[in-house]
């Protein structure tokens, strides 16, 4: 499929079946597929749908892949844990129902993170997720699945999930495009919770001709959800509006430039900057914008997430979910009444364990007002910060924060959307399943560092590769570039991205 339509779903599922079959035992992109029988009976009715003029819309017939953490009762959700292997689940997540009513056919369940727990793509039950552009390469996590089946082209759209990155990081390593919607403008329903208040479903893809194509299906309120949010009730100015009183303002954070960027994550953010420029001339403006606090977004998210996910995964005990284990013996040969601590330690992995027994500290009695309260307040400080660059209104802090940015402030943030392209599988530590070193460790949790920030502020976020040869290095692996929107303003980010996209190729 491409941006400019579908000719036949029958053959582009065959296709795609074949792609999978073929690609997937070396990428290990996805944990489960639908039988092809299945699949191939919704791509004849679609086709006869097209033959009749009764097209569901511009996405009736298409294979996408669903990341293994939304809900499918037609296909297991697993989470990539063994806790949840195999699991069946008795409803669709609602952003799965929304694309299934739009004639969207989903082929299978992607690899990821456990439980999303990862920027690399290799704390999985079934092992880690190839890079598809270069197979001694992470794919990036937790989307990994995600992001290795769009970037090998087995689909051209599958559903991930982000919490801190887990959708931008993996389209930066793996070249494709990656959005994160404004918090609370997809549907929760149906994604299996890690931290509650930063989680959101997110789409990768080719283009983003796409992403906004799905975007429009899955972005509308959901009764369900609690956290979703109407945003018909709020106005943003078109794009075409606003250039039509101004040039386009791109403010760049001086903040993102980090001593440890290397050459080719600079080379291609500076060249974003001039290839906009370029393309647009005086309609647009590049504008220094100053974040100060941004450096307190990675220490607060990780008490934040780790402390939302102790929380959440106390579910699973081996009564209410996973498999119930044997009672063991003592040492005096006695049974031991230890079911939910023998399930939880042979259910998750280890990085699962080990963030889920820091939120626990964070959260105890002793810890609760020096750390959790605290990076609670750097986040306020942070999202305030994002206010005050930005020209349009944040109305749900409106009431809060003064508003007087309409003429200084900018329309989007371009920044990188990594510290630089893919790692080598062996260098994480994961290949073999060995338990990483402390600094590998504080590695993968520091390439958050990019993405981070929106989603404590739950501001809309895209990734795109920046296409050009000077831009590639190491076998052609890519440096993904981010732009940023106001909260709500999620319209704007699809319409520069495609202005940044055709500017790139």
């Amino acid at each position: 499929m491409t941006a400019k339509g579908l000719a036949d779903s029958e053959r582009l599922v065959t296709s795609c079946i074949r792609a999978i079959g073929a690609a997937n035992p070396a990428l290990n992109a996805f944990s489960h597929v639908r039988d092809a029988a299945a699949l191939l009976d919704h791509a004849r009715r679609a086709n006869v749908r097209r033959r009749e003029g009764t097209t569901l819309g511009p996405l009736d017939g298409v294979p996408i892949a669903v990341k293994d953490n939304i809900c499918t009762k037609t296909q297991p959700t697993g989470c990539a844990s063994s806790f949840l292997k195999g699991c069946p689940s008795p409803f669709n997540a609602t952003c799965v129902e929304q694309l299934e009513a739009a004639g969207c056919i989903v082929v299978g369940k992607t690899n990821m993170d456990e439980f999303g727990m990862g920027s690399y793509g290799i704390h999985s039950v079934y092992g880690p997720v190839r890079n598809p552009l270069s197979l001694d390469r992470v794919a990036g996590g937790s989307s990994s699945g995600s992001a290795a089946a769009v970037a090998s082209g087995i689909v051209d759209i599958a559903l991930g999930s982000d919490t801190g990155g887990s959708v931008r990081l993996p389209a930066s390593y793996c070249g494709v495009v990656g959005f994160k919607p404004s918090y609370g403008r997809f549907s929760r329903w149906g994604l299996v919770a890690y931290a509650s208040s930063l989680d959101t479903v997110g789409i990768l893809s080719h283009d983003v001709t796409l992403a906004s194509r799905v975007f429009e299906v899955i972005s509308r309120h959901d009764p369900k959800d609690a956290t979703s949010v109407d945003f018909s009730q709020f106005h943003y100015e078109p794009l075409r509006e606003r250039m039509s009183k101004r040039p386009l303002r791109i403010g760049v954070p001086r903040e993102f430039l980090l001593p440890s960027l290397p050459p080719s994550t600079l080379n291609a953010w500076s060249r974003a900057v001039t290839r906009i420029e370029q393309r647009l001339g005086s309609a647009v403006s590049i504008v220094p914008v100053t974040l100060p606090h941004l450096p307190l977004a990675l220490p607060a998210y990780y008490v934040l997430a780790p402390a939302e996910a102790s929380s959440n995964l106390a579910r699973f005990d081996g009564v209410r979910f996973g498999a119930i284990v044997d009672e063991t013996d003592d040492a005096n040969g006695e049974k031991e009444s230890n079911l939910f601590s023998e399930a939880r330690t042979r259910g998750f992995g280890k990085e699962v364990q080990r963030r889920i027994l820091l939120g626990t500290y964070i959260l105890s009695a002793g810890s609760y007002k020096s750390y959790y309260e605290q990076a609670q307040s750097l986040r306020r400080i942070v999202q305030q910060d994002f206010d005050a660059v930005f020209a349009a209104r944040n109305f749900a802090h409106e009431s809060a924060i003064p508003f007087s940015n309409t003429s200084s402030g900018v329309d989007v943030l371009l920044t990188p959307a990594a510290l630089g392209p893919a790692p080598l599988v062996d260098s994480t530590g994961g290949d073999s399943g060995a338990v990483p070193s402390g600094g590998q460790k504080a590695t993968e949790y520091a390439n958050d560092v990019m993405t981070v920030p929106a989603s404590l502020a739950g501001i809309p976020a895209i990734v795109l590769p920046c296409g050009g040869s000077e831009n590639w290095i190491d076998a052609a692996l890519p440096v993904g570039i981010q732009l940023m929107a106001q909260y709500g303003d999620d319209q704007l980010l699809f319409e520069v991205g495609k202005m940044l996209e055709e500017a790139c190729k």
